[in-house]
């Protein structure tokens, strides 16, 4: 059965000579004109109310005929107009309404195959003036090369993975540095592979353009920009490039715009071009100042092989902006650029002279290239271009030379990993006074004048070949470019939870660590450089210390290993009493002052292993020598204030999960009013929120519930008011869940579940739909115990069930953690509400146990008290009253124990207080 889509009617004869335009004058044609303009903005109303963001939904197939009859809007503009630029936005837009019908039948896709046929044919005669006839099987030739270099790309990378490893050694092992060179070198020659693919392709596609426009009417040389040009180009990466010709005339120009459109008519009919790369104006206007104008979200059309789109700081093809910034140039006029972008460019968000600073041969003639190589490298010399060059890529990227590190957040391995390691290598080389060529090359270079040493061109060469394969691999598994990049574990797919996003998840976590071993430090380095000064020594690009190591593990959510790596950094900045005793007070403090935050990030790494005396207790050590400290200077800085009030804050969520109130709310109610000393009592902060978040979850623990979501609105205001819509962080979704809680214990479970859903939404899009994360399992057991409070026990359960399961895949199938000890006290809750007790009994057994490897065999702890007390429930009610009674033996005996600890512990504060008055 058809989808009933109705097709244009495109009022065209079908023999292309009857297409030629027949204009009867000026004002006919600004008649046709105002009548396609009124004809787009109602087909653009249609798609806007049909429009789906979200990629997994079966809904998309609505969009395919508005889409369709733009395309038809804008072949016949271009029938008037004879500007290619229609033409391709034509072709889009067919390419996008296919795409929304992937799946259906051929007789649905038809008409929109005959419109896409029609608009090439109609280019080439109305803006080429040829009446050749097109070949329909150009697409499917040309699709075929491309999948065809891509299998073999693929292939190349597992064989090169299969036989190359070095993260399969020790990292002590001595060959490990011979094969991660060995597996560097590999990755070389097959980036190199890629960079002749690209451009064999290209030239193939561009020789069937002249073949129709007829031969150039001068030399010139197509030449590769951006990654193409550094030797980092995937077979999915946008095509940025560059023309140079002979002569500039308005002949010569003109040809080369009219390839350069009928170029981008054949990389569009590959399918891969997203829409709003084509910047279609009642789809997407990024030059309005309105944000509602650019409306449309392309998730359906593949990602690929395209021309860098028409966005902001983009438009990198000889078309640039429309009419202006177009890179149709001789060498002369192209070199100028250099000049020109610091005094303009630069201004507009556009960095044309960090581009073209590094450009490579496509197809045309080699000595064109060469004599605009020579050129721009006098142009670097003169008037410190270098220093403007520098300048201009650490203006650009400030964010990408300052947060190098590994975070549990999806990656995108474009921006946060892939883009650092070209940008610091090249920002490298200006210092230097040197014009980078491929990224292979320029450390080669590096290393042959000197700036950089054998081992640290290894460790560049090593951190380089794996931000390019990372790449790699996600746009391959991802088909397409699309970013995603996860180093956590994947859980099977849940096809209820909202959107699922393509991501790669990447299982080699040593690889990953060998990056950030020399991404860390060199990041450090970068951001420091001062074009204006000498750069200082280039430092040891490895570091793998056990504070590096434990970061990164945190990142990974490897809780117990980031731990175990904090205690030993801590360890090696300790002084034992001898060394004390040698050192001078200075030297102490010096110590001490490194202590406090590794301390504090020991905590934090107890913290989230569920150890929350532990926690406690290397908070309230940071505490004490960062107070200290403070006294033995003498002084107070903000920052210091920020670190103290960091530590009172994370002490008062520990005393919260000791069940220390009042001391919590003390602890959490300084933190706040030192945070609102430093950031002024009006202004809208995070830190601020997470005071007022925390506080409201200590009173929420206290019974007042009307002062804890007072306290949790506040925060979420102030969140909502830093962060944008689009930039939502975690700590957003944990303020719906304090505040769901909250609603769960005054009794409006509804309530409590939308909340509930809203923080899970945001964390799957945050972590990822399919990501095995504590926080996405935080809010499985929020909707159970939500559903749970309103009865329907079998849809707790199920969610009980998959935060079970995520849990043991992040901790590890024989981990003892008190949030899956709870856990499975809540599904022994559940069981035993539905009446199967037995089902009830061994997840109570289960919880027992963990508690007890946990907290202790014989130590007398509430969560161990509890789980003996179920147990003993359990068991009476199958009438097993021998059974029951043991449980319920040991329970009081651990309640009288507990008792007489507590006890003595207010005697001994009360006898303190009484001392100190």
């Amino acid at each position: 059965m058809g989808l009933g889509i109705t097709y244009v009617k495109l009022n065209a004869g079908e023999d292309t000579s009857s297409d030629r335009s027949t204009s009867d004058g000026p004002e006919e044609d600004n008649d046709r004109e105002d009548k396609l303009d009124q004809a787009e903005q109602r087909f653009a109303a249609a798609l806007r109310s049909v429009h789906m963001k979200e990629s997994n939904t079966d809904q998309h197939w609505k969009e395919a005929e508005p889409l369709h009859k733009l395309s038809g809007v804008y072949l016949k503009k271009g029938m008037l107009s004879k500007e290619g630029d229609d033409f391709t936005k034509a072709a889009a837009l067919c390419h996008a309404a296919l795409a929304r019908l992937e799946s259906s039948k051929k007789e649905d896709k038809y008409g929109i195959k005959q419109t896409l046929l029609k608009i090439i044919q109609s280019f080439v005669f109305h803006v080429l003036n040829s009446e050749e006839t097109v070949d329909a099987n150009d697409i499917a030739k040309h699709r075929s090369m491309l999948q065809e270099d891509r299998d073999f790309i693929n292939e190349e990378m597992k064989r090169i993975e299969e036989e190359i490893d070095p993260y399969s050694l020790d990292n002590d092992d001595p060959k490990i540095r011979e094969v991660e060179k060995t597996r560097a070198e590999a990755n070389q020659v097959l980036f190199q592979r890629i960079v002749q693919q690209r451009s064999t392709f290209i030239s193939s596609l561009v020789d069937d353009c002249i073949s129709v426009m007829g031969p150039p009417p001068c030399k010139y040389a197509m030449i590769g920009l951006g990654s193409q040009a550094t030797g980092l180009v995937t077979p999915y990466s946008d095509l940025e490039f560059a023309i140079l010709i002979e002569e500039e005339t308005d002949n010569n120009i003109e040809y080369f715009r009219n390839l350069t459109h009928y170029l981008h008519l054949k990389v569009i009919n590959l399918g891969e071009t997203i829409l709003p790369a084509m910047g279609i104006k009642s789809l997407n206007d990024f030059d309005s100042g309105n944000v509602l104008d650019n409306w449309y979200y392309d998730s359906v059309t593949p990602r690929g092989f395209s021309f860098d789109g028409a966005m902001p700081h983009a438009c990198k093809t000889p078309l640039g902006r429309g009419k202006t910034c177009g890179l149709i140039h001789t060498p002369t006029k192209m070199s100028t650029v250099l000049n020109d972008d610091v005094e303009f460019y630069l201004k507009e968000g556009y960095h044309l002279a960090t581009i073209l600073g590094n450009v490579c041969l496509i197809t045309g003639e080699q000595d064109l290239v060469d004599e605009y190589s020579s050129l721009w490298s006098q142009k670097l010399q003169q008037n410190d271009g270098n220093v403007s060059l520098l300048k201009a890529t650490m203006e650009e990227n400030a964010t990408k030379f300052t947060e190098q590190m590994l975070s549990d957040k999806l990656l995108n391995v474009k921006k946060e990993i892939y883009r650092f390691s070209s940008l610091a290598v090249s920002s490298l080389a200006l210092v230097h006074n040197m014009q980078p060529t491929t990224i292979w090359e320029t450390i080669e270079e590096l290393k042959t004048n000197g700036i950089v040493d054998s081992a640290n061109a290894h460790h560049l060469m090593v951190m380089v070949s794996i931000s390019a394969e990372l790449r790699l691999r996600t746009y391959i598994n991802n088909h397409g470019q699309v970013e995603n990049m996860s180093a956590l574990s994947s859980m099977s797919t849940d096809t209820d939870i909202g959107e699922t996003l393509k991501v790669f998840y990447y299982s080699n976590q040593k690889q990953v660590m060998r990056y950030y071993n020399t991404a860390k430090p060199f990041q450090d380095y970068i951001a420091q450089l001062d074009s204006s000064q000498p750069s200082k020594e280039l430092p040891i690009l490895f570091d793998n210390s056990f504070k590096m190591r434990a970061r990164i593990f945190k990142g990974l959510c490897a809780y117990k290993e980031s731990k175990d790596c904090m205690i030993l950094a801590a360890d090696e900045h300790t002084l034992d009493q001898a060394q004390i005793a040698n050192a001078s007070e200075d030297e102490v403090m010096d110590k001490a002052a490194i202590l406090v935050n590794l301390i504090h990030s020991l905590g934090v790494a107890y913290q989230d292993l569920g150890d929350h005396s532990n926690a406690a207790l290397n908070y309230e050590i940071s505490l004490t020598l960062k107070r200290k400290l403070c006294a033995f200077y003498g002084e107070s800085s903000e920052e210091t204030d920020k670190m103290i009030a960091t530590i009172l804050d994370s002490l008062g969520m520990e005393k919260i999960n000791l069940r220390e109130y009042a001391q919590a709310v003390d602890n959490l109610e300084q933190s706040l009013q030192m945070r609102l000393n430093i950031h002024g009592n009006t202004t809208a902060h995070p830190d601020i929120a997470s005071s007022y978040h925390h506080l409201g979850l200590a009173w929420e623990k206290l019974g007042d519930y009307r002062m804890a979501i007072n306290y949790f609105e506040q925060a979420l205001k102030m969140e909502q008011t830093v962060y944008s819509k689009v930039t939502v962080p975690p700590s957003i979704a944990s303020l719906h869940d304090s505040l769901g809680s909250v609603y769960i214990h005054i009794g409006d479970h509804r309530k409590a579940i939308k909340y509930h859903e809203q923080s899970l939404q945001i964390r799957l899009r945050i972590y990822g739909a399919i990501t095995a994360h504590p926080a996405i399992a935080r809010s499985f057991v929020c909707l159970g115990d939500a559903w749970n409070g309103l009865g329907d026990l079998k849809t707790a359960i199920r969610y009980y069930e998959r935060a079970l399961q995520m849990r043991w895949e992040i901790y590890g199938e024989n981990a003892t953690h008190p949030d899956i000890a709870n856990l499975l006290n809540n599904l022994g809750y559940a069981w035993d509400g539905l009446g199967n007790h037995r089902e009830a009994i061994r997840y109570f057994k289960q919880s027992l146990k963990m508690k007890k490897s946990f907290y202790g065999e014989t130590t007398a702890h509430r969560g161990v008290i509890l789980a003996l007390e179920n147990l003993g429930n359990m068991w009476r009610k199958l009438g097993d009253d021998s059974k029951a009674n043991g449980y319920f033996v040991e329970s009081m005996s651990m309640r009288q124990s507990l008792y007489d600890e507590t006890y003595a512990k207010r005697a001994a504060s009360a006898l303190m207080k009484f001392f100190k008055t």
